[in-house]
């Protein structure tokens, strides 16, 4: 809150309590809005004009479509938390557009079913930690991989060469990891299968 040229100046999320409270005391506050609230997301436009998503508010759907766009800005970064401990999901959508999974965005979910998009650069610490899944499949384009992130998940296939940030274990001690034998993924875990195992 803030003291701008005689108003008070709030600053929160489009369609929040806030912003209701400014619309009833028009003649004394302006409201700044720092992100949008949606039935289903609270989302963050960032200075690049893409869109963070901040928090899921749905609680009874198995199969989630994350959006492409909102108000014609792409969905790059699926944020902190975001579908942690979701436990009612089971397959999860996720667009071209999204770049960036951060820290634990799926820790514990229900995971069965679940596609990486080609554009992905970087997945965070502990992000698919007991999310469920049997397999995952890591594209070429990422680049980064943070401690943890992969724990739990019995079979893994690392496409391109991704750094690994070891301060946690990236793979679960049991996992079996396909990579390429000249990537960090294939000499860092003790059970890695060459990438040409896989066949087909």
């Amino acid at each position: 809150v803030g003291n701008v040229i005689g108003k008070i100046t709030v600053k929160g999320w489009a369609g929040s309590p806030a912003e209701t409270f400014v619309k009833k005391q028009a003649k004394h506050c302006q409201f700044v809005k720092v992100g949008e609230v949606t039935p289903e997301w609270k989302v963050k436009k960032l200075k690049d004009g893409t869109i963070q998503l901040v928090s899921y508010n749905c609680h009874d759907k198995e199969i989630v479509s994350i959006p492409e766009e909102i108000d014609g800005l792409p969905v790059a970064i699926l944020g902190k938390e975001l579908f942690s401990g979701h436990r009612e999901i089971r397959q999860i959508k996720i667009p071209e557009t999204v770049t960036t999974i951060e820290m634990e965005c799926f820790y514990k979910v229900g995971l069965k079913e679940l596609l990486l998009p080609n554009r992905l650069k970087k997945i965070g610490m502990m992000a698919f930690e007991g999310c469920g899944l049997e397999v995952i499949d890591i594209p070429e384009s990422v680049e980064q991989i943070g401690g943890g992130a992969l724990r739990d998940i019995p079979t893994v296939i690392i496409r391109g060469n991704p750094k690994l940030i070891k301060n946690l274990d990236i793979f679960s001690w049991c996992a079996t990891v396909y990579a390429s034998t000249e990537t960090e993924a294939y000499k860092y875990c003790r059970s890695a299968r060459p990438l040409t195992d896989l066949g087909g």
